[in-house]
């Protein structure tokens, strides 16, 4: 580490006041770039060094020196250290000490067992209360997987207790016509984490739970339809209530029928959270008991049992007593950065560590503090500021102090970061609605730099003219019409390259993107590639990595090696699967070892055969090795770090070794002395491979090797770089009205969303209220419904939020309205602090810029909203005039001190058609992970620039122009379609016959014409986000597409009223329910993006003639690992013949050949067939093996055969 400044009044205050006193609180609120942590490192060192000077050989183990999360407390020991050596070489030391005793102290620093995350501090305390707690030893903590299989497995012996059956199955049935299956294993789960973090008793939850719906009525059991109307006016507007006072808004029967459903759903709500209730009370138990029996605990547990046991009547003993007498007398301080990050279970299992005579420091910014998701507490830091109340008592002496010096940021971003904050952090509609208990900061410049005309300005725009909603794909997106992304890039390359962003040195800056989400870092990552820029992820997920897939399959496979079904599979179904090699290996009977032996395969192929061989070879040896070594033994045998198989050839050798390094490092520390054979080990990382985000993140192996690097904000916390970029700045926030999460959380409330079977689809609406009392699927009729918040809410008893307007008066004149969240309080109290964190984000976003700072922004303000978007208030302070004008400005933003200072920003004044010569980083260049779920491989996809060599289609007579719909009939009978295609029309086919049960009449419909018809339902269906329930009940929504379909659809213009009832009644009753449950619709539920309509095209060189292939796909459905499916859905009249199958399989498969060769090679492409109506069956194709080229040879060898047989003529 670098030579650690001097530090400035306010901080050298606040170390002087710790080392000042020997007992008592300090508390340092700071702003971004004040270098809190410095303050922190140089206080521990200097206490180091004094108790060292006074004798005592343990001082060390004196200091309790912590910060929340890890990245933040692997800089404790460094700044120490450094601050020990600074502070030597400074003459600042005491007398005493001389060079070999700095040295002595910085090799013990190291190995300090109480400075680290406060995770790390409490885990050294369990080990000493593990036993006394009813641990047979000090148990293994924070192995993620294996604290999974223990919820699993208390889930599974509630499965076993008869008394739990009934409330689990009426759980199921309560919730399960909701928009997503029930899982009552992870709503226990998470009822846990709850209990464990706000200090519940299981057997208290339910009364929680039933608090919060007290509180939701009001506190009395609802009577009768004013019950109903006040609820209106507390969660809606007292207009709205005034209406449905009036006589004439509903009638008598229907007021009842409304009050009557809401008794019901309260009685259900009541019953679905006594069972709730009950299962925590049971589930808790289950899971501690199984925690005991494997010998593993989460964080969160170990700081429990850490609280509970010093806590709680029955640990009283002398034990108890001597152990917390020792921790008294040994720990003298304790040093807390980033205090406003800790949680009140963290507080509380600290708290019983120090007394009366401790001395603390606690150093924090409770605007900075963006992890309540994770349970950080700010009041509690909040609280010590203002009262000195911390660790369970109140402090004396207590000194406050401050730093508000910003040694981070050039001034104009300073002065662009205090005017953001004093319209966003403590503004009633944004960041003033949480609790967070902190004054908006005003930081103060401390970096001189130059300011002449001749320096880059701080603050750069990147204007774009906005298209589509903001934040979704038609504003962000290039590849969906959306410029945002595309725009900033162009940017980024032309300041580049004029010289305009540098680093501090005036060399090439690093840069970091910075997003709030993920969803857009791939359309973004496309776009800065456009422009001649390396892009890598230090937000990728390890688990969706290719090679990391690979390594597991192959993992998996070992579990038995020689059995065929697994070698198959591995070689055919896996991330190694190759396109030659099941052909080859089958042959052998899909031994791999006899396979190797016949020296039968060339290239990649022959060296993962060699490779699995000798992996079988030496099965028996790696069934006795621990589960790191296995994997570390797939990595070498299989050359994977060199990825001989093309799994992830975007991704440098570099970058692949640091991902497997991580993969067996994570394995490794899991296992920690124990040892996971191939089946067990398979079964702890299956979660992880299912949900990549619940896993831990890639490494990056040199950030330095590219141009610009991705991050999350959270990611990005404690750091800074050169240029930051804030991405998707019109990213919308806030609990949407369709939000149907189960629990949810304010504070130390809970609430339980109310049961889906307690809704009566005959209950009568509530006007002015979307979504009625409560619509458990919001999605299926997020077009339909009355007004108030718009359709597709989840109505009164369960929105999250809703805006109330209130005109303000102010003498004669009303001044414009003024906004306030309402809703259920615990719902409310959620989206209120969901909300204001979310602003809280932007300012530490902002502040981890040092030299440059890039926003995009719309050239005007019109579908922004104040209270939604980053880019409002950011549009906001810079002026219209100054964003829709490309050029130099100067803005007036205030200082520290609230005086407007000039300050320069510059809008799209850079070269339009630059593009930047990559870092020479030749095999990292491209370390942006491959594949992902991403929109830069989709439509509108490139073309070729030229034919496809495909000879082997060999003899098959094909016309110059080819549809992928006609190849069936144009190969089956070439000569009979000769003239169609010669005249350029569609070749005849006889008509498809008709089952008799179908309710259909045919004068002016066609048997096309309801393929047709069936066609643009499914397109609607799809653009609408109808989820599969709202297909099969079907909802007022999907019956809502089916009649737009048949009012519109020119196929059935001449239609007669009996033609159009048939029609729908098939749509309704046969299409519509063979859809809800197919595989497609799962598919398409599930899906990153889905396209309809898909233009494909491409050139295949057929014996030397060029020939253009023209389809158009109905469904291209990107899953979220990336596979891209080409959907074909066929209009099924009756039951389909082999012939009519096979055609089918030749569409769609040709349709996957031509994707295939449009998309990058490590993109899977799935063709799938789906019919609907009198046979609803799914199909897929022989591919790649083979694909459409082998059906042509097919049909032509078939054709040869026949008496007179085509190719003859």
């Amino acid at each position: 580490m670098s030579d650690p400044p001097r530090l400035d009044d306010g901080q050298r205050a606040a170390v002087d006041a710790y080392l000042g006193t020997e007992r008592g609180l300090v508390t340092l609120a700071s702003v971004p770039g004040a270098g809190k942590s410095t303050v922190a490192g140089k206080a521990v060192a200097a206490e180091l060094l004094d108790r060292t000077a006074a004798g005592d050989p343990l001082a060390h183990e004196r200091v309790v020196s912590a910060s929340f999360s890890r990245e933040d407390a692997a800089d404790i020991v460094p700044d120490v250290t450094a601050w020990l050596d600074a502070l030597y070489e400074r003459g600042e030391t005491p007398d005493s000490i001389d060079r070999a005793d700095v040295d002595r102290l910085q090799d013990a620093v190291r190995a300090a067992p109480r400075i680290g995350t406060v995770d790390g501090v409490l885990r050294s305390v369990f080990a000493d209360v593990a036993t006394a707690v009813g641990f047979d030893a000090m148990p293994t903590v924070g192995n993620a997987a294996l604290v999974e299989r223990v919820h699993r497995d208390a889930f599974d012996r509630l499965l076993a207790d008869d008394r739990s059956c009934g409330p689990i199955e009426r759980i199921r049935e309560a919730y399960e016509t909701t928009g997503s299956p029930v899982d009552v294993g992870g709503l226990l789960r998470r009822s846990l984490v709850l209990c464990r973090r706000h200090g519940i008793a299981p057997d208290a939850f339910g009364d929680r739970l039933a608090a919060a719906v007290a509180d939701n009525y009001g506190g009395d059991e609802p009577t009768g339809f004013d019950d109903v109307i006040e609820a209106v006016d507390r969660y809606r507007d007292p207009e709205t209530a005034a209406r449905l006072r009036a006589a004439d808004a509903l009638s008598e029967a229907d007021r009842e029928a409304i009050a009557a459903a809401d008794r019901r759903l309260h009685a259900a709500w009541l019953d679905a959270v006594d069972d709730l209730g009950r299962l925590v009370a049971r589930y808790v138990p289950a899971y501690d008991d199984r925690c005991r029996e494997v010998g593993a605990v989460s964080h969160l547990d170990c700081a429990h049992w850490v609280d509970r046991y010093f806590d709680r009547p029955a640990y009283r003993g002398p034990r108890r007593e001597r152990l917390r007498d020792r921790y008294h007398a040994g720990i003298g301080s304790v040093v807390i950065d980033e205090a406003q990050d800790v949680s009140r279970v963290q507080h509380d299992a600290l708290a019983h560590l120090v007394d009366d005579a401790t001395r603390v420091l606690l150093a924090g910014d409770l605007q900075q503090c963006i992890y309540q998701w994770r349970d950080a507490t700010p009041e509690l830091f909040g609280r010590a500021i203002e009262t000195g109340d911390y660790f369970g008592r109140r402090w004396s002496p207590h000194v406050d102090g401050t730093a508000d010096r910003n040694y981070r940021s050039r001034p104009g971003i300073v002065r662009f970061t205090n005017a953001v904050a004093a319209r966003t952090l403590d503004h009633p509609e944004r960041g003033g609605l949480g609790d967070v208990p902190a004054p908006v900061p005003s930081l103060h410049a401390a970096r001189e730099v130059p300011t002449d005309a001749a320096s880059p300005p701080p603050i750069h725009v990147a204007a774009f003219s906005p298209t589509g909603e903001p934040g979704r794909d038609g504003w962000v997106d290039p590849e969906r019409g959306g410029r945002e992304a595309a725009v900033v890039a162009r940017y980024v390359a032309g300041a580049l390259a004029s010289g305009r962003l540098t680093a501090d040195d005036g060399g090439r800056p690093g840069i970091t993107v910075l997003f709030s989400r993920r969803r857009y870092m791939d359309a973004y990552a496309t776009a800065f590639e456009a422009r001649g820029l390396t892009v890598a992820n230090a937000s990728a997920h390890l688990f969706e990595t290719p090679v990391v897939e690979a390594v597991v399959d192959v993992v998996s496979w070992l579990v038995d090696p020689t059995d065929p079904e697994r070698t198959e599979r591995l070689v055919t179904d896996s991330a190694l699967a190759t396109a030659t090699l099941p052909d080859e290996l089958a042959a052998f009977d899909w031994s791999v070892r006899d396979a190797a032996g016949a020296d039968a395969f060339t290239g990649g192929d022959a060296e993962l055969v060699a490779g699995l061989a000798g992996l079988v070879t030496d099965a028996r040896d790696l069934a006795a090795d621990p589960g790191a070594v296995v994997v570390r033994d797939v990595i070498d045998r299989l050359r994977l770090e060199a990825d001989p198989y093309g799994l992830d050839p975007d991704t440098g050798r570099r970058q692949r070794l640091a991902t497997l390094d991580a993969l067996v490092a994570l394995i490794a520390d899991w296992e920690d002395g124990d040892r996971y054979g191939p089946r067990e080990l398979c079964a702890l990382l299956e979660p992880f491979l299912a949900d990549p985000s619940t896993g831990p993140t890639r490494p990056l192996a040199d950030p330095d090797a590219v141009d610009v690097v991705f991050s999350t904000v959270h990611g990005m916390k404690g750091d800074q770089d050169d240029v930051v970029v804030l991405a998707d700045t019109a990213r919308p926030f806030g609990t949407r009205p369709t939000d149907t999460r189960r629990l949810a959380v304010d504070g130390d409330r809970v609430a339980l969303a109310p049961p889906a079977s307690a809704v009566d689809g005959d209950t009568p609406a509530v006007p002015g209220v979307a979504g009625g009392l409560f619509t458990p699927d919001p999605y299926a009729d997020r077009h339909a419904g009355p007004g108030g918040d718009g359709a597709g809410s989840v109505g009164l008893r369960w929105q999250a939020e809703h805006w109330r307007s209130t005109a303000v008066t102010q003498g004669e004149t009303t001044a414009d309205a003024e906004a306030r969240l309402v809703g259920p309080p615990v719902r409310r109290g959620a989206a209120a602090a969901e909300r204001s964190e979310a602003w809280r984000v932007l300012h530490v976003a902002i502040t981890r810029a040092r030299d440059h700072l890039v926003v995009p922004l719309p050239r005007n303000d019109d579908r922004l909203s104040g209270r939604d978007h980053w880019a409002q208030p950011l549009f906001d302070v810079l002026g219209a005039d100054v964003v829709s004008a490309r050029g130099h400005h100067e803005v007036s933003l205030p200082d520290g001190d609230g005086v407007d200072c000039p300050t320069r920003v510059v809008v799209n004044d850079v070269p339009l058609d630059a593009v930047v010569d990559a870092v020479d980083a030749p095999e990292s260049s491209t370390a942006h992970p491959s594949p992902t779920p991403s929109t830069s491989l989709t439509p509108p996809l490139r073309r070729l620039d030229g034919p496809v060599p495909t000879d082997d289609v060999d003899r098959a007579w094909i016309p110059r122009f080819l549809s992928p719909s006609t190849l069936g009939p144009r190969l089956d009978d070439p000569a009979g379609t000769l003239v169609a295609a010669l005249r350029g029309e569609s070749p005849h086919t006889d008509g498809e016959t008709v089952a008799d049960d179908l309710p259909l009449a045919f004068a002016a419909v066609t048997t096309d014409a309801v393929g047709d018809v069936v066609h643009a339902l499914v397109t609607a269906l799809v653009r609408a986000d109808a989820s599969a329930m709202a297909l099969a009940s079907p909802s007022p929504g999907a019956v809502a597409a089916v009649d737009d379909v048949l009012a519109t659809h020119r196929a059935v213009a001449d239609a007669s009223d009996a033609e159009l009832a048939g029609l729908r009644t098939f749509l309704l009753e046969w299409v519509l329910p063979d859809l809800a449950d197919s595989a497609l619709w799962e598919r398409v539920e599930r899906a990153e993006t889905v396209y309809t309509d898909e233009p494909l095209q491409a050139l295949a060189r057929v014996r030397g003639v060029d020939v253009e292939l023209q389809g158009e796909a109905d469904l291209l459905v990107v899953s979220p690992d990336g596979t891209h499916h080409v959907e074909d859905v066929k209009a099924s009249l009756t039951t389909p013949s082999p012939d009519q199958r096979r055609r089918y399989r030749l569409q769609v498969g040709t349709y996957a050949w031509i994707l295939g060769r449009q998309v990058a090679d490590d993109v899977d492409v799935v063709p799938r067939v789906t019919t609907v109506g009198v046979a609803a069956e799914e199909y897929g194709v022989d591919w790649p093996v083979g694909a459409w080229t082998r059906l042509v040879g097919r049909a032509e060898r078939d054709s040869r055969s026949e008496p007179g047989g085509r190719a003859e003529r």
